[in-house]
């Protein structure tokens, strides 16, 4: 039965155009870039405060923390979508879920996401 099983898998796999294999490992590895930087976030945004609060009244003073927030909420984000896509690389008809990339961590792979 797992022999059967492993030749219709394999079949199916065979038989997907070759855009359907690099959307579904561009999801994989994009998941995975997520899943691995997105502690990242609130450090990063924290030392450099996103372009989208500096007409913050009293930035200088409050930039650091409402960045450390930002990245805090946007690591978050990053780390639930990059989850979606690892679950959801079978279905490769479903486009990436992942924001933009901060950091690329996957060597010889450039990672873009897809705007939708």
């Amino acid at each position: 039965m797992r022999g059967i099983a492993a030749a219709a898998v394999l079949t199916v796999a065979l038989g997907l155009p070759a855009a359907a294999h690099s959307a579904g490992l561009g999801g994989l590895l994009l998941g995975i870039n997520g899943l691995l930087t997105f502690p990242a976030d609130p450090i990063c945004d924290a030392i450099t405060p996103p372009e989208d609060i500096q007409d913050f009244p009293a930035i200088s003073v409050v930039g650091y923390p409402l960045g450390f927030v930002f990245g805090t909420v946007l690591g978050v984000v990053r780390a639930t979508t990059g989850a979606m896509d690892v679950a959801l690389t079978p279905l490769w008809i479903i486009p990436n879920l992942s924001p933009e990339p901060r950091f690329d961590v996957i060597p010889g792979y450039d990672l873009e996401a897809d705007v939708l």
